[in-house]
């Protein structure tokens, strides 16, 4: 599933990058 912001620009990948941040804070990524 492809989201889009008001501008029509995909940011999905955005998010993801966001939570493997996050992640990689809290837990050691594999």
């Amino acid at each position: 599933m492809d989201i889009y912001d008001d501008k029509g620009r995909k940011v999905v990948s955005k998010i993801i990058e966001t939570l493997e941040t996050y992640n990689t804070q809290t837990i050691i990524k594999k």
